[in-house]
């Protein structure tokens, strides 16, 4: 997944707290990246480097083997290439968005997301394009654009540049719609994720929130018990997909076969081939997304959906 991606991601879930933060000066000038007063302009890429490079070493991970090797071009070999590097980035961002209509600086964005890096779990922190938000869109709805970075929202998904700002795809179920595809939200994503249906030939999306599936072609209900299905994404809530039926989940210890459709076991377990055991947590070891209780493995361990742990594992 891209810097990009993961920036956007990590951006609207954090949205919420962000929008809180004050806007009071930083008087600590010998503490300028403490958790206090909004971020200047001129200050912001040295402070979002210092930052992320203080959470490198926070981490213990080799500066030959993190995910800012990834991210940025070339790998930063030491702490000196690492401040350089994400400071560079950040002085570059700047600088192009000055040249965009309806951009403008967040000072209290720039302060809480460095002070997101700070506090972020090590398992969970995104490496270097997260404090692109504290510019943000001004332009309305209509407005002509060059890119979708002008529009007001664009960081939480909500638009995009089409020669004018347009609102983007909204998420609803068209029922009967001729349909290819059941998708469903995930908890850390703002994308839902689809699982398209094979021979389908509609081109409608049906949403799992709105309690339905695209089964035969169209968008129908969901699968109650003992009703024909193809994944557990299209039996309702409770329910798995075993042997093509929609079935009652089974109980931590009992026995589950490995060619299940999706997890078949109740809440908080996977089958592992034999049986239903527990799942584990956040920074524990796994071998597949549903070993995890996040649903997400990186790297053979545990994360939060749409982040990597900041070292790399071998």
């Amino acid at each position: 997944m891209s810097a990009q991606v993961l920036a956007r991601l990590l951006v609207g879930a954090l949205a919420a707290s962000w929008w809180g933060v004050g806007c009071g000066s930083n008087d600590d000038d010998d503490d300028a990246t403490s958790s206090s007063g909004s971020i200047a302009s001129d200050d912001m890429p040295s402070l979002v480097a210092q930052a992320l490079c203080d959470k490198v070493e926070s981490c213990e991970c080799s500066w030959g083997d993190n995910r800012l090797c990834m991210d940025l071009p070339g790998c930063p070999g030491s702490r000196g290439a690492c401040l350089d590097q994400v400071s560079n980035f950040y002085s570059s961002l700047a600088e192009a968005n000055s040249r965009l209509e309806g951009v403008v600086y967040d000072s209290a964005r720039a302060r809480a997301c460095v002070d997101y890096i700070q506090a972020a779990d090590c398992e969970n922190v995104d490496y270097t394009e997260m404090c692109a938000a504290a510019w943000q869109g001004t332009l309305p709805l209509g407005a002509n654009c060059t890119s979708a970075r002008q529009c007001e929202g664009y960081y939480d998904l909500g638009v995009r540049c089409e020669t004018q700002c347009v609102a983007a795809e909204t998420y609803q179920t068209e029922p009967g719609a001729a349909c290819d595809r059941t998708c469903r939200f995930v908890e850390g994503l703002d994308n839902p994720l689809c699982m398209v249906e094979l021979n389908a030939t509609g081109d409608a999306a049906c949403y799992y929130s709105d309690g339905y599936r695209c089964f035969g072609g169209s968008c129908v209900p969901l699968g109650a018990m003992g009703e024909a299905c193809s994944g557990n994404y299209q039996c309702v809530e409770g329910a798995a997909c075993i042997q093509g039926v929609c079935s009652a989940r089974i109980e931590l210890d009992q026995f589950c076969s490995a060619d299940a459709v999706g997890n078949p076991c109740v809440s908080g377990a996977y089958c592992d081939g034999l049986r239903c055991i527990a799942q584990v947590d956040l920074g524990e070891s796994c071998t597949a997304p549903e070993a995890c209780m996040s649903g997400s493995c990186l790297g053979d361990v545990c994360t939060v959906p749409g982040a990597q742990p900041l070292c790399v594992r071998e």
